[in-house]
Parts: structure tokens; sequence; C-alpha cells
């Protein structure tokens, strides 16, 4: 059992991105028993137990059960557990420890039994130090040796109600409400005195022996080489901290500081020497409550953050993988819209989607929707139902196929759109209402459209009429050498610029092939072919042949292909009915990023785009918003 929970949270927390901080929850709608979370611990079997304001729960990895109040052990004695439990550890061998109600409890992984240690409500904190379990109950330090099963009175303490325990090879932190005492661990008595008449909440040695000393309400102190510092308070920038309540500490694997405060989740970079609030919105993988509480971190390098009200929180900060972001949560006119499809990013940092129904969206790099345009406006798009979209750099134009509307181009200098079904005459040769397609060629705009295929001049502002297909081009593609690869239904028709009345054609029934094709994708060397019903496609156009990857033959998913995109590290991004697939055609391989019900917030079709940045990161578009992969 052991070994099935470690790789079902391996599964899990694989899927979350690197360089960036997004939050997976878990609430009442999990099977919570109260959304405050004061207390997180792991224990031996890699479970995870979560502390409220009304019982303790534990977490496998798939559902969360939970005891308060009074509860029955297997042989049957009934024991009052109590609800508020803001300490929770574990031992040297993985059984729980934890306050509820001001009395100690323990729980033994092995009997999955309860036990009671102290029964007088005076028990105010919670500490593990090897294989002992240190708690403060009234002006006493007591410790509790799990091996030998039993407990003695370690410290002496004046008559101050402790808040938090931290023990060290070398001393033992006492926060208390009147201040903080530090004990040697070679004579037990307390020898020095910080903080005095200040209500010290939280205290964390980090591997670098720093002890973080968190206050109720005077803010963050750092102590190292017996030197006291105040952190200042910064309301903006990175000097300092931005809330005076610290409540809690942890430290990634890389020896950055975590702390939970009022306002939300703060980060020390130990390089940079900077204090970074984390802020992101909820639509986009945000903390779901931004008072918190509680701060753990797991033999995964997992962080697990406890929320006032807002249940639990956590994310790996170094391991890449998925976020998402909530487009309709985040659309400020609340438009309905059936897929995202087609995505760009324009030279300003924006990104920029398409949707079937929604208009176009515009997102900068805080995930803030900075831009909605809709039909309708003096000042906009002619249709809410975007098919393409293509940016032109040179020229800082973004190009925007529409299905009823036409072409439109917005010129970005300018904050202004032009839309061409509006200034164009009736008997000129020029695409129309329907546009399936656009893309940036060598400085000109192609574009497939019910007129046949087009190529703008973003200067002359001029369409020339290149041919016309024998069914509408769905999408196309270009390679480098100008030859331009159309998919129509069922078949591939690749035409060369140099003289379009050489035509070759691509049919899959003719090959043996069922199904249709969803996309086409180029390459140096010929083209990907999604299919919808017969797998990958490969057309190596040197030696004239086609290579199928399917269910048979490979470690393909699914026949089911629905679009196909090229990295930066020559690997391609293949979508389709089993999710997300990375396609390495060096290994011949075919690897699922991550399960579909772990990452995926909603289902992708044959429609939805793929975008891959300059810096290498991968956009998904799905029925509900966007998906983002760290780079592959």
């Amino acid at each position: 059992m052991k070994n099935r929970i470690i790789s079902l949270f391996l599964l899990l927390f694989s899927t979350l991105p690197a360089t960036a901080e997004y939050f997976r929850n878990l609430g009442l709608q999990n099977g919570l028993s109260q959304p405050s979370v004061l207390s997180i611990a792991q224990d031996g079997l890699g479970r995870m137990w979560f502390g409220t304001q009304e019982g303790i729960n534990m977490y496998d990895g798939e559902q969360i059960t939970y005891v308060k109040g009074e509860i029955t052990n297997a042989d049957g004695e009934k024991l009052w557990i109590g609800n508020y439990v803001p300490f929770i550890v574990h031992d040297i061998d993985g059984d729980i420890f934890f306050i509820a109600d001001n009395n100690l409890f323990g729980y033994d992984i092995h009997t999955s039994t309860f036990k009671q240690y102290t029964t007088d409500n005076a028990t105010t904190a919670l500490a593990v130090y090897q294989n002992e379990i240190w708690y403060a109950r009234k002006d006493s330090l007591f410790a509790y040796d799990c091996r030998q099963h039993t407990a003695r009175s370690k410290v002496k303490l004046p008559p101050y109600t402790v808040n938090t325990l931290a023990i060290s090879e070398t001393n033992i932190y006492v926060g208390m409400m009147e201040g903080m005492y530090i004990i040697p661990q070679n004579t037990l008595q307390p020898s020095r005195f910080l903080l005095e008449n200040i209500d010290v909440y939280c205290i964390f040695e980090s591997s670098d022996e720093e002890v973080w000393i968190g206050t109720r309400m005077q803010g963050l102190y750092r102590l190292k080489d017996n030197v006291l510092q105040k952190v200042p308070y910064a309301l903006t920038g990175s000097a300092g901290i931005r809330n005076m309540q610290i409540r809690a500490f942890v430290e990634d694997d890389e020896h950055n500081i975590w702390f939970g405060t009022f306002v939300g989740l703060q980060k020390y970079d130990v390089r940079k020497q900077t204090y970074t609030l984390i802020q992101i919105p909820q639509y986009v993988g945000g903390l779901n409550h931004p008072s918190i509480f509680s701060l753990y971190t797991d033999r995964q390098g997992t962080i697990w953050i406890g929320s006032f009200y807002g249940g639990v929180n956590y994310f790996t900060p170094d391991r890449s993988g998925f976020v998402h972001y909530d487009y309709q949560a985040g659309n400020l006119s609340n438009l309905y819209y059936s897929y995202i499809g087609e995505m760009t990013a324009d030279k300003h940092g924006n990104l920029w989607v398409s949707t079937d129904g929604g208009g176009l969206g515009c997102i900068n790099e805080n995930w803030e929707l900075v831009h909605q345009f809709t039909a309708g406006g003096l000042n906009s798009i002619p249709h809410n139902n975007v098919k393409s979209i293509c940016y032109d750099q040179e020229n800082d134009y973004l190009y925007i196929g529409t299905h009823l509307g036409g072409l439109s181009r917005y010129d970005f200098q300018k904050k202004s759109f032009y839309n061409y079904l509006e200034h164009q005459l009736e008997n000129t040769p020029a695409p129309r209402h329907f546009i399936y397609q656009v893309k940036m060629w060598n400085g000109k705009l192609y574009l497939s459209s019910r007129e046949g295929v087009f190529q703008l001049d973003p200067v002359t502002n001029h369409f020339t009429f290149l041919f016309k297909p024998e069914s509408y081009c769905i999408n196309f593609d270009i390679d480098a050498e100008g030859n331009f690869y159309a998919n129509q239904a069922d078949k591939v028709v690749i035409v060369p610029f140099s003289d379009v009345t050489q035509r070759s054609t691509l049919k899959l029934q003719d090959m043996g092939y069922k199904g249709s094709i969803s996309h086409v994708r180029v390459t140096k060397d010929g083209a990907y072919i999604c299919t919808l019903g017969s797998g990958l496609l490969f057309y190596d156009r040197n030696i004239k042949k086609m290579i199928v990857y399917n269910t048979e033959n490979s470690t393909l998913p699914s026949n089911y292909c629905y679009n196909v995109k090229q990295t930066a590290s020559n690997k391609f991004i293949l979508t389709g009915d089993r999710g997300i697939i990375l396609f390495d055609p060096k290994e011949q391989s075919f690897t699922s990023l991550g399960q579909k019900e772990v990452y995926l917030k909603a289902p992708i079709i044959r429609d939805c785009g793929i975008y891959v940045s300059s810096d290498n990161k991968i956009y998904i578009g799905d029925t509900k918003g966007v998906t983002l992969l760290a780079e592959c």
C-alpha cells in the first residue's frame, strides 16, 4: 500500500509547472471536514493529514476521511478526539501525533488506532526531534519517547502561554505570547530571552541554521549568528514583507523560504535575496483563500498550504507540467464560446486566443484578460466566430480570420481594426465571408477561404488569387521550399507556389487508411498528418513514402489525433481523444503527459489550437480555457 500511495503522489505532483506557483485545491467538495486548515503533516505511508477547526483529516491521494468529536477505535474503545487541531507531526516510524482541543493524541498507522496522551486540556504546542515528541503543557516542556513509550518533563518555563516549538540539534526555541526563549540542548535551561512583549506565533530553523520568527502582529524576524534582524515592511517591491501577521514557514528544495501571512503566501529567494508575494487569479490556479495558517513540505518536495476557509492548496515549485487558465472565469463579458482555437503571441508579451463564438481575447503575462474584442462595436472584429489568427511581427499586425465576417486586421500601433469586407469591391478577386485559416510566410499573409487560396501583401494591402482547391481547404501549412499542403477532408493536396498547376494528392482511402484528416503540419522533411481513425501519418517527401503510427505498431494511445505542433527541441506536441501526447521522432516514442483526469479541466476537441512560444512554452486550447505546459 505504501508504494501505491507514494507512486500516486508522484503522478499527481509531476503535473505541476516549473518557474511559477500554481495551486491545486482540496476542499469541502473533496470531503474535507471543515475549510479552515490549521496544521499539515505526512505519515509513513505517504498519506497527508490536515488539522482543521472541526477534526483531523487523512488524504490518501484519492479520497479524504476524517474524525471529529467522539470516535470508536477498531477494538471498540470510545475516545473523544475533539475538534480544534492546530498541530500535527509524525515520529521516526511515520506514526501521527496531534493536538486536539489542547490534548495530545497519537495515531498508529499499522493498527489504525488512536490513543490519548494528555487529558487536562493544557497542551498548547507540539514538535518532533529524532525519536521524541515534544509538547508544551502548562509551565513545562515534555518529551515522549516513541520507542520506550514513556514521557518525562524536560524543561521548566515561566508561567507563560506557549504558542509554538522548534527544535534543532543545538537549541530548543519556544515561542510565547510574551516573547521567545532559546534553550540550549546541552543544558536544557532557558539562556536567552528575545522579543519581549511580542506575541511569537511560529518559529522555523532553515538548512543554513538561520532562525525565522513569525509574530502574530509584529512582523517577521531573522536570527543568524546570534544577530536578530527585523525584516522591513514593504507594501510594494521586493525588499520585505507585505503583511505583519506571519503564521507558518517551509523551505523548498532550492532552499528558498516560503511563509504564510494574512494576505497570502510569500517567498524569500535565497539567491536573489528578495521577497515576493504570490498573487495569481483563482481562474489560473491561484490560492483559494489568502489567509494562510499552515505550510508543509512532503517527501516529494510538494508544498501543502492550509488556509483559513479555503481548504488545502498544494503545488511543486520545481517540477514541469501543466497549469490551466479558465478563460470563461476571466472573461469579463461572460460571452458563450464552444472552444479555444488558434493562439499566438505578440512582441509586447501578450497571448491572443481565438474562440468559437466568444470573439478574440488578449491575455497578458500575469494571466489578466486585458482585451476582449467582440463584434458589434465601432472598433472591433466583424464576427465572434474566430477561426484563425496569426501575428505579423514585422508590421506589428494581428490577422483574424472569422466565419461569416471575413478577414480582419488589428494594428497595434494605431490600436484599430481594419475589416476587409467593408473595403472590398464586389467583383474583385478576394476572400469573402468564410475564412478557414491565416498564416504568415516569407513576409506575406496566406489564407484559405471559400473563394480559394489567396496571398495578401501587408504593405500594399492587395490580395493575389493563387488557386482554388477542389474542395474547401480547412487548414494548411507551407514548407520552406514554398510547397502548400492543404487539408481537404480525407486527402492532402500538395501545391508548389512555383507552379500551382503541378499538384499531387495524398488520399487516405487510396493508401488503405480510414477516417478523415483533422490537421496537417509540415517539417523540413515532409508533413505530419493527424487523422480521425488511422493515427498519425508522416509523409516523407524525399522518398515519397507514408509512415504510419497507430495503436498497433507504436505506443500512440489512440488512433484519433486532432492537432500537432513542433517544439523547439524538435519533438512534437500531439492532441487527441486521449489528451496530450509528446512524440519524440528520434526515439520513435509517444508519451502521455500525465493522466487526462488529473490535469485537464475540460475536454480537448479537434478544433482546439496549439501554440508554441519562442521560449518553448506550449499553450493548448480546450473547451474551457488554455492549458499551459512548461518546456518539453
